[in-house]
């Protein structure tokens, strides 16, 4: 339509976008902080996306493989290998579930938390 001018950008929806950016600038600088304190550990072949994983972890606390899965958009088994690696590299721990079911593998359900050792803070 000629003439057609579009509505006013409403005041909720420019803190809308200024909080979407703030948290876009948080991550990016977590993700450089969380690289440069663990740098021989990514020599050692931690994927970068299971920094994600871990940042998950602090977060939101214990998880299974499948609400990990869930919470970053992948495959169950591409979270169960990264989380493998991070339990091998001592920066998270598998829990059984008592009571848990079993798996296809027969190993008891569990869920993965970060290591009370590790000193990784909830970001601001």
């Amino acid at each position: 339509m000629a003439g057609h001018r579009p509505e006013p950008t409403k005041a909720g929806d420019l803190a809308i976008a200024e909080d979407l950016g703030h948290q876009l600038v948080r991550l990016v600088n977590m993700a450089s902080r969380a690289k440069a304190q663990l740098p021989s550990i990514a020599a050692e072949g931690i994927e970068r996306a299971a920094y994600s994983l871990l940042a998950h972890l602090v977060r939101q606390g214990a998880q299974r493989t499948t609400a990990l899965a869930d919470a970053v958009h992948s495959d169950t088994s591409t979270v169960s290998r990264q989380v493998s690696s991070l339990v091998q590299h001592g920066l998270v721990e598998r829990k059984a579930i008592a009571g848990g079911f079993r798996n296809r593998s027969g190993r008891v359900a569990g869920v993965f938390l970060i290591k009370p050792s590790q000193k990784i803070s909830k970001p601001d």
